[in-house]
């Protein structure tokens, strides 16, 4: 009898050691940028030598839009899912359509337009950035607001399918 519970001893100090190393790999998966450090963080991910990006944000600052530019000129696939914008343009544009106006006619960014688009999703293959608003250098340091990387393989499915809900649906 005290053999079978020496080799259940040892089965269980196992089975907690294999949980220990799930949960320590599991640590980092999910973390929150500070709003000190969102624009940094977010021209960081743009430039990442990445192939494809996929971005969802309601509106892009020049300053963003240049370096979504810079990434699709050294080839990587940019689709770009952002707010609709007027039928008729205004006479001034305003700097926000003047951003979204260059970003349509570079060659490698499709740009997509859906309403009522209220956060921000940069997608990569390996990782994602969440946060609300526009991807604005104004808008993190204004609203004081926080982001969050995603990089857990279940939950980046998840914000993929969450990208596809986005898009029209014969382009799902």
């Amino acid at each position: 009898m005290a053999e079978f519970f020496k080799l259940e001893n040892v089965k269980l100090k196992q089975r907690i050691q294999e949980l220990e190393d799930r949960l320590v790999n599991v640590v980092g998966l999910f973390k929150a940028i500070m709003p000190a450090d969102i624009n940094s963080y977010v021209e960081g991910l743009i430039s990442s030598p990445q192939k494809e990006m996929k971005i969802v944000a309601k509106e892009v600052d020049s300053s963003f839009a240049d370096c979504i530019i810079k990434a699709a000129q050294a080839g990587k696939k940019i689709r770009l899912v952002t707010s609709e914008r007027p039928k008729e343009k205004p006479k001034i544009l305003p700097p926000n359509l003047q951003a979204y106006e260059k970003l349509k006619n570079i060659q490698g960014i499709d740009v997509i337009e859906t309403p009522n688009l209220t956060q921000i999703l940069i997608i990569l293959p390996k990782k994602a950035f969440f946060s609300a608003g526009s991807l604005t250098r104004e808008n993190f340091a204004r609203n004081n607001q926080l982001g969050f990387e995603i990089g857990e393989k279940g939950l980046l499915e998840q914000v993929q399918e969450i990208f596809a809900g986005y898009l029209p649906s014969f382009m799902r």
